[in-house]
């Protein structure tokens, strides 16, 4: 190690060495210091005294959040008369978890930070935190919010439908139909029996005359001369010297029926 001789240093060197530390000491005590976005303490107002302001807001852009899901937090803080960097906090109060911090790039008056719910159901506050200057002269606002917690969400089951059996049964309606033959309307007129049937003949009567017995002597004849009978005497009727022309007309009329008859029964034998 290699030691600076002191001796071979002249007063003038060291007198300036000592002017340039001291220089650069107060340089840096007095020199304005830019806001802290990060917050050293749990309130800004720990680090930054100057004064505090009450203009600071804070609001969720969903009051009920699920568990676990993201939202965002809008933050507005006053301006501070002596200018300075700006910058905010989101602080959570017990048993609030999740935090955040931002700014110091510039002087927005606005901001916007993104909060993640917790995981559990419930009521959570938080406290958000906004300054603007120096720690000497800074402005310190600060604001609380609330969320509920709902339960996460949850992608229910797929479910399955199961079509109902068709079990209809379809009974076949029943054939009533009535077949009703129909009415024979054939009327039959029978023929006409055109046959003419030859009227009887009788036959002629036979007359046979006997002359009376004339007696001789009879006080009937004037001339006293005797009757002799004309004709064949009528011995009945067997007899070889009878008429026969009575049974010639009765032959015949048998003939004729029975020449009808057959032929009604040939007519009748052909409609069958």
């Amino acid at each position: 190690m290699k030691i600076v001789n002191l001796k071979k240093m002249s007063l003038p060197k060291i007198a300036v060495l000592a002017t340039g530390l001291t220089a650069a000491i107060l340089a840096a005590t007095l020199s304005p210091q830019a806001a802290q976005a990060t917050p050293r303490a749990a309130d800004c107002a720990d680090c930054h005294i100057g004064s505090a302001s009450t203009a600071t807001t804070a609001t969720p852009s969903t009051a009920t959040p699920a568990a676990g899901a993201t939202y965002t937090v809008a933050i507005t803080l006053a301006a501070n008369s002596l200018g300075g960097l700006t910058g905010y906090g989101i602080v959570p109060v017990a048993p609030a978890t999740g935090s955040t911090f931002g700014g110091e790039t510039g002087s927005e008056l606005s901001f916007t930070a993104t909060m993640t719910a917790p995981a559990s159901a419930g009521t959570y506050s938080y406290t958000v935190f906004t300054n603007m200057g120096s720690k000497a002269d800074g402005q310190v606002g600060s604001k609380v919010y609330t969320i509920t917690v709902g339960t996460a969400a949850t992608t229910p089951p797929a479910t399955t439908t199961t079509p109902p059996v068709d079990t209809t049964t379809t009974t076949p309606p029943v054939d009533t139909t009535t077949t009703t033959p129909p009415v024979d309307t054939t009327t039959t007129t029978p023929p006409v029996d055109t046959t003419t049937t030859p009227a009887a003949t009788t036959p002629a009567a036979t007359t046979t005359t006997t002359a009376p017995a004339v007696v001789a002597g009879d006080s009937a004849s004037t001339d006293g001369s005797a009757v002799i009978p004309v004709g064949a005497p009528n011995t009945g009727a067997g007899g070889a010297a009878g008429n026969n022309d009575g049974l010639m007309g009765l032959g015949g009329l048998a003939l004729l029926l029975a020449g009808a008859g057959a032929t009604q029964v040939v007519r009748r034998r052909q409609q069958v």
